[in-house]
């Protein structure tokens, strides 16, 4: 038997502005359909799983956000597991609504 684990995705509604999370695993790349002026499109996109509040979500990166990870901790997201990184929410349209758009950025680590 294979036992099945369901995480909740990260969407606007679960995190807040600065909110503080920790990369679990170094996710993956997986094709999703969408449906875009009435047809059907195939878009690859990147899913990884992060901690924030003691719950783990999958959270599908935008571009933006996973250059900003690249940025600091490299091209290789297994090197990311464990690294913290802080939320912020932007608004965006998406699918001609303006929506909440959840974006990343690594956490700025305070040497004493």
């Amino acid at each position: 038997m294979v036992e099945m684990d369901v995480k909740p995705f990260i969407d606007a509604s679960c995190v807040k502005q600065g909110q503080e999370f920790e990369f679990v695993d170094e996710g993956e790349f997986s094709d999703i359909e969408i449906e875009k002026d009435g047809k059907t499109e195939i878009k690859q996109v990147f899913r990884i799983t992060v901690k924030t509040n003691n719950i783990e979500y999958f959270w599908t990166m935008n571009t933006t956000s996973k250059l900003n990870f690249i940025k600091k901790y490299g091209r290789d997201s297994k090197a990311w597991i464990g690294k913290k990184g802080i939320f912020s929410l932007v608004k965006h349209k998406v699918f001609g609504q303006m929506k909440d758009v959840v974006y990343g950025e690594p956490k700025v680590e305070v040497k004493k």
